[in-house]
């Protein structure tokens, strides 16, 4: 499942810019909430899902380094299909190096949608969960409820795992996502996280437990969003 209409519309503007830099990336810009100071701006490595996937992992939020990943490699690829550009940006910047390398340690497979789509910045800063949390802030309400029903429409046979207690608060907030089909414990997978392993060990009887239940035992068929 790719929508290209963001893409569409930001490919020209990727075209024009040499690189991207934070001082350089206003073009990208999609929209803002000047009270909170927040700012989202586009990245293509989202806009490409799997409809197969069976386990679908969800993170907040791009940061920097996703967006730039993201953008190098469209300026690459300058010339292939739009939907062959989307699936090689998901793969290659859907995480950055660090994070990649951390949820490697944790799962076999490491691709995921996000809370919000796009990466949004707080005061020039990769937006957290926190300071505000999604709830307190009309525009990533706005984008989270409009993301999770994209989410659930374009995963049809998926187990959702929320990446960390704020992504699993948010979920269950919304009540878009059933219930039944969230599987909760998985630590969030950054290095600031020093309690990941330890986080994971204590829940991941559960967690098999549950992915066992909701995908009915079907592990030779499962796939994971790739």
């Amino acid at each position: 499942m790719t929508d290209c209409t963001n893409f569409d519309r930001y490919r020209p503007v990727m075209d024009t810019m040499p690189e991207l830099t934070k001082d350089t990336m206003a073009p990208l810009k999609m929209q803002s909430e000047p009270a909170m100071g927040l700012e989202e701006y586009y990245a293509a490595h989202t806009d490409y899902m799997d409809p197969e996937a069976r386990v679908v992992f969800i993170g907040i939020c791009p940061g920097f380094e996703q967006m730039k990943l993201s953008f190098d490699l469209v300026k690459e690829l300058q010339g292939l299909p739009d939907e062959d550009v989307l699936r090689q940006a998901k793969i290659q910047a859907r995480f950055g190096r660090s994070m990649r390398r951390n949820l490697i340690e944790l799962a076999d497979r490491t691709e995921l949608p996000a809370l919000l789509p796009y990466p949004v910045f707080r005061n020039g800063k990769n937006y957290t969960g926190h300071a505000p949390k999604i709830s307190r802030s009309p525009m990533l309400t706005q984008i989270c409820d409009r993301q999770l029903q994209k989410i659930l429409a374009a995963y049809p046979k998926a187990v959702f795992i929320p990446l960390g207690k704020s992504v699993d608060e948010q979920l269950r907030l919304s009540g878009v996502i059933p219930a039944e089909r969230i599987v909760s414990g998985f630590p969030h997978p950054s290095g600031v996280n020093g309690h990941r392993f330890r986080q994971l060990e204590e829940n991941l009887e559960a967690i098999n437990r549950r992915l066992g239940e909701t995908l009915g035992n079907t592990k030779g068929d499962k796939k994971q969003d790739a």
